[in-house]
């Protein structure tokens, strides 16, 4: 190394620079390479979210039909006796094996745990403005809150949170602290 050669970014001959250079041209050689699979059916269903029940204008109408939405698209509701199996793992494995990768698109799945339900459920909530969070429980498992506003004359206006049932009634909404809420989520923690 020459001692009177900074050693930056900003010197075009810096050791820094080409191995900053080689490491994007491999990174950019590889993002061309993979190719990026598109959703066709995830796209059809974000159509039918925007056209569908984005038009609704109650927040708590959308929630509740978009939970009814999502559910339809993997399997529909789901009894508490099976709740805990893992019918979905078998489908799964089948999608991965077909398409030979361990990334699966949300439009292939047809037996959706409550965590794909919960994602698509988030990012179709997302796209229509619903305001929503996906909360991780115990063990990894996962659920839906809808954010409405207080109905009650407070000086600020608050946000309360309403669990989205997506299993076994779906669309309801249930508040956190009712005996529901409080069973949906610790059935999906089991």
């Amino acid at each position: 190394k020459d001692p009177d050669v900074e050693q930056t970014s900003e010197n075009p001959d810096s050791p820094v620079n080409s191995d900053r250079e080689a490491a994007e041209e491999t990174a950019t050689g590889l993002s061309e390479s993979v190719p990026v699979p598109v959703d066709v059916v995830l796209k059809g269903w974000l159509d039918y979210a925007t056209t569908t029940i984005l038009p609704l204008a109650d927040p708590r109408k959308q929630a509740e039909e978009l939970g009814k939405f999502v559910a339809s698209c993997y399997g529909g509701p789901v009894d508490k006796a099976t709740l805990s199996a893992s019918y979905h793992e078998l489908n799964l494995a089948e999608i991965k094996c077909s398409i030979e990768s361990n990334v699966i698109p949300l439009g292939r799945i047809k037996k959706g745990s409550q965590f794909h339900r919960g994602l698509l459920f988030k990012f179709l909530a997302d796209h229509i403005g619903l305001p929503t969070n996906l909360v991780r429980g115990n063990y990894g498992r996962t659920y839906n809150e809808l954010l409405l506003r207080s109905t009650t004359n407070a000086p600020k206006p608050t946000m309360i949170p309403y669990v989205v049932d997506l299993m076994l009634s779906p669309g309801m909404l249930m508040d956190p602290s009712s005996s529901e809420a409080k069973e949906y989520v610790s059935i999906l923690s089991q």
